[in-house]
């Protein structure tokens, strides 16, 4: 039992992580784009 809760715990968080990745690439994304229309364009 702690073994599947543990695995759940673990797998909880790096879903977490993941999400907060994906909304850090997404921000990082938008900024480059931005940056690149003001200095391109």
């Amino acid at each position: 039992m702690d073994s599947v809760k543990f695995f759940s715990i673990k797998c909880l968080k790096s879903y977490k992580n993941e999400q907060e990745h994906k909304k850090n690439f997404l921000l990082v994304q938008a900024g480059l784009k931005a940056w690149y229309f003001r200095n391109c364009h």
